[in-house]
């Protein structure tokens, strides 16, 4: 008994020291470690669910081109032509270390473009590659852009000349230019190069060596060093490329023939022989279609169309002058009689643009409106100094900045001819002179007026 009593007490004991162990233990996980709703809640969320996911979809792999376009570069890449053109290369990199000719960030035109359904005002987004042809008759609307515009005044008149000598659109040789070489701003088209077209080999024993890529016939690239023709001047490169659209390649004279007004009635069945021909790109036409009609490069295919007026018993010139948004026409004179001289052209002035030309010429001579229009404005700017604006009925503007005095108001009609004023130095100048501008709106998108009019007097 004395045993059983024994083990009883024993029993009891031990028993009563686990429940105090353990409430003890209960009480020290509650103050320490017990979490809060909340953070329950947010361990649950993060635990994974048990329902099976499925794996995401990969993106499809875009077609590979052969060329890099992007959707927030504003200049057009040079075009690979077809290997049967083995005298055409455009992608290039010179084996030569050489420092950049512009330390401006390049300024592009857009590989992706907005295309405007003539059915809706909506926009939308349309990636042009090699692999993916435009619908049949969708525009291939562009934006414009400044470097171009003065890319194309560089080279407009010498194109103009070359191709009407040589039977081909003046237009198509601009845009190809443009696309080809990045509007000039290509290594390969830079000074001293001024290969616009990447004709390669030599020009008058000139050439610079250039790696390049080339197809091995079963689509796969390899890089090879090549030399490229090496030209004097814009103008050397635009009279190569129409001897060779005219006398065609070595093993056939014909091959570039139907490029030619005699065999393509239009500028567009010009650009649709050249794509295949000129260029593996089945858009290729699309976009010097889109360049021709943003730019309004058909100018150049057309001669100066010229008549003669008589003005303070003075023959001169009138010059019929196309809006290029609206294509409304009108008859232009230069606004001075009197002999001058080009002081500044438009374009570029330093790290300034120049939006029209500057005519020097002696104080108070008389400056004449360009057409007939209405007067828009006529007031004193700081730097204009005084001015007159005219609006003309084909929509454009003409500016005439600096005046000694002004004869007009605003609102008044004038002719061709009126007397707005007389040459002066007023604002920002350094001498009597007329800064004559032709603009689509009274103080912005300017044209380059020696485009439109003939100041070689």
């Amino acid at each position: 008994m004395k045993k059983i009593r024994s083990y009883l007490l024993l029993s009891l004991l031990v028993s009563s020291l686990s429940v105090q162990t353990t409430t003890a233990l209960a009480n020290t996980l509650t103050e320490t470690e017990s979490p809060s709703l909340e953070q329950v809640e947010t361990e649950e969320s993060t635990l994974p669910s048990e329902e099976p996911q499925e794996p995401p979809e990969e993106p499809e792999t875009p077609i590979d081109s052969g060329t890099e376009e992007s959707t927030t570069e504003t200049s057009v890449e040079p075009t690979e032509p077809s290997k049967p053109v083995e005298e055409v290369e455009t992608s290039t990199s010179e084996s030569t270390d050489k420092k950049p000719t512009e330390s401006k960030p390049e300024e592009k035109i857009p590989e992706v473009v907005e295309v405007v359904e003539e059915s809706s005002v909506e926009t939308i987004s349309y990636h042009v590659s090699e692999g993916n042809e435009l619908p049949s008759g969708t525009p291939f609307v562009l934006e414009t852009n400044q470097r171009t515009q003065e890319f194309i005044q560089k080279i407009g008149e010498d194109a103009r000349k070359i191709g009407k000598d040589n039977d081909l659109y003046a237009s198509v040789m601009i845009a190809q230019a443009i696309l080809e070489s990045a509007s000039g701003q290509s290594e390969l088209a830079s000074e001293p190069n001024f290969n616009l077209f990447g004709i390669k080999g030599e020009f008058e024993g000139q050439s610079v060596s250039f790696l390049t890529s080339e197809d091995n016939g079963l689509g796969e690239l390899y890089s090879v060093q090549a030399n490229f023709r090496k030209y004097p001047s814009y103008k050397e490169s635009l009279e190569d490329y129409a001897d060779l659209m005219t006398k065609g390649l070595e093993w056939d004279a014909n091959f570039y023939h139907g490029v030619s007004k005699k065999e393509a009635s239009s500028y567009q069945e010009a650009t649709k022989f050249l794509t295949g021909k000129y260029a593996t790109d089945i858009n290729y036409h699309n976009k010097l279609n889109g360049l021709i009609e943003s730019y309004g490069l058909t100018f150049y295919d057309k001669e100066f169309v010229t008549s003669e007026v008589e003005l303070d018993k003075e023959k001169v010139t009138t010059y019929s002058v196309v809006n290029p948004e609206t294509k409304a026409e009108g008859q232009f004179i230069v606004p001075l009689i009197d002999t001058y001289s080009i002081s500044s052209p438009f374009g570029s002035r330093g790290e300034e643009h120049h939006d029209g030309i500057d005519l020097a010429t002696s104080e108070n001579n008389l400056v004449y409106a360009a057409s007939e229009g209405i007067v828009e404005s006529v007031g004193f700017d700081n730097s204009a100094g005084n001015y007159v604006i005219v609006k003309h009925l084909n929509g454009l503007y003409t500016n005439y900045f600096h005046l000694n005095s002004q004869t007009v108001r605003a609102g008044q009609s004038v002719n061709l001819g009126t007397v707005l004023g007389t040459v002066g130095s007023t604002g920002n100048s350094t001498g009597p002179h007329l800064h004559f501008g032709i603009s689509y709106q009274a103080w912005g998108n300017y044209l380059s007026p020696s485009s439109l009019l003939n100041f070689n007097n």
